[in-house]
Parts: C-alpha cells; sequence; structure tokens
C-alpha cells in the first residue's frame, strides 16, 4: 500500500475497521460459541446433529452477511462521512476508505464462515490442518496482493483479501470432505439464493435513497443514514418472512433478543 496513493495506509486500515465490526460481532462470537457445541457433538459421535448445527449456523451468517454487505455498499461513504470526515480526512480520503470498506466487504460471509468451519477441525483433535490450510490462503492473499494492486490500486488490495477468503473457505470444504466424510456440508443453495435476492433489495433501496435524499451537512447525512436503516431493517425482516427462508422466525427471534 505504501506503493500507491498517499494516504492509501491509513485507507485500508479504516476500511478493515469498518469491516471487522460486523465481522466481530457475528461471524468471530459464532465461531467462538459453536467450539464447545461442536466438540461435545464429535466426541458423541452425534454426526447428524453436528450437521443440522452447521446447516442452521450457515443459514444465519449468509442472513446477516449478505445483507450487510449490501448495506456496506449502498451506505458506505455516509457511515466513513459521520464517523471519519474531519480535519485532514477530505474527500479524496473518504473515496479511497470507501473503495477498501467495499472490497474488503465482498469477503465478510466467507470469514464469518471460515470461523465456522476451522472449529469443527478443533473439534475432532485436528489442530495442524487448518494452520496448513490458513498458510496456503496467507500465500495466495500475498500473491493476489502483487497482482491486482497493479490493476486496481487501493481496492485491489482488499479484494485480494476478500478473494483469498473464499479460496480458504473452498479448501476448508474439501479437506472437510476428505478427512470428516461422516460429517455432512449442509446444502444451502435455496435459502442463498432468496437471501441473495433480499440483499439486491437492499441494495437498490440504498441506491434510490441515495439519488433523491439529500446529504450536503452532517445532520443530512445522518438522517439520510437513519432513513437507510429502517428501510433495510424493513426490507430484511419483511423478506426473510415473505420468502419463508429456513429457520428466518427462530433467527429473527434470537437477533431481536440480542
Amino acid at each position: 500500500a505504501s506503493f500507491l496513493a498517499t494516504g492509501g495506509l491509513a485507507a485500508l486500515s479504516y476500511g478493515n475497521r469498518l469491516m471487522q465490526l460486523p465481522l466481530g460481532v457475528f461471524g468471530v462470537s459464532a465461531g467462538v460459541a459453536v467450539l464447545p457445541l461442536f466438540s461435545r457433538l464429535s466426541s458423541e459421535a452425534k454426526w447428524d446433529d453436528l450437521t443440522k448445527r452447521l446447516r442452521f449456523t450457515f443459514i444465519t451468517l449468509s442472513l446477516i452477511m449478505l445483507p450487510v454487505t449490501a448495506f456496506i455498499i449502498g451506505t458506505g461513504r455516509d457511515v466513513i462521512r459521520i464517523l471519519f470526515m474531519r480535519g485532514k480526512f477530505d474527500l479524496t480520503s473518504l473515496n479511497q476508505t470507501y473503495e477498501a470498506l467495499v472490497f474488503y466487504s465482498i469477503g465478510l460471509l466467507f470469514f464469518a464462515l471460515n470461523r465456522i468451519l476451522i472449529p469443527i477441525f478443533y473439534a475432532n483433535k485436528d489442530t495442524k490442518t487448518p494452520v496448513k490450510i490458513s498458510a496456503v490462503s496467507f500465500v495466495i492473499n500475498i500473491t493476489l496482493n502483487l497482482i491486482l494492486m497493479k490493476f486496481m490500486g487501493l481496492a485491489g488490495l482488499a479484494f485480494a483479501t476478500s478473494i483469498s477468503a473464499f479460496i480458504h473457505f473452498v479448501i476448508l470444504i474439501k479437506t472437510m470432505n476428505r478427512k470428516l466424510p461422516k460429517i455432512q456440508l449442509p446444502e444451502i443453495q435455496n435459502s442463498v439464493v432468496k437471501i441473495l435476492f433480499i440483499s439486491l433489495v437492499i441494495f437498490v433501496a440504498a441506491y434510490f435513497i441515495n439519488r433523491f435524499v439529500p446529504a450536503e451537512s452532517t445532520l443530512q447525512t445522518v438522517i439520510r443514514l437513519l432513513i437507510h436503516s429502517t428501510a433495510g431493517l424493513l426490507i430484511f425482516v419483511s423478506g426473510a418472512l415473505l420468502l419463508k427462508i429456513e429457520n428466518s422466525r427462530k433467527i429473527l427471534k434470537k437477533l431481536w433478543k440480542r
């Protein structure tokens, strides 16, 4: 990043911190929570129960992370403007940070799912395999950094991280199929397609709100972000219920309690 535009390091840092908020609240906490459960089910050889829990967790994270990604892409500029745009943080800084945030956020779901898959190896007393896979992902990340920065600049560095997270996920899945065949990976394609549709609607709504609601001052930006949040939440809840996404009522109930 130091070879790219001035302020690139700071933009990557700010973008990464913002991306880490939903990841930390949902992805990391879910990974910590499932480890003792997965360990108990593995030790008791309750593979069907483990598969059901894994399916529920996959759908839950998809239902959260995909709409959050759409929301970030649609409202990221407003969020950055409210949090950081003062002093030497000008419009150029905003645009750089937004680019980093968007391309980091593309990998949000895979960052979160990796946090769920790795504890399964730990639960089966295999600590070496996740480390080896992480090392491969690390090398891929560096390689993609060097390639994509030439074509996409700052955004390429963030995008490389998201791509490596996806590759990390694929390798974890393939390795689990080979090493832990008793664990059946969940089929959630139908639910994911429905969730992608909800996310698209959230993004389209954000696009039109950005187009027709002015945000020339900080107060106007805050008001527009509140409109975004309200619209996004309504679309999220109504879409999950109307499309009858699996376990959506249970997931929404848990989120409401939180």
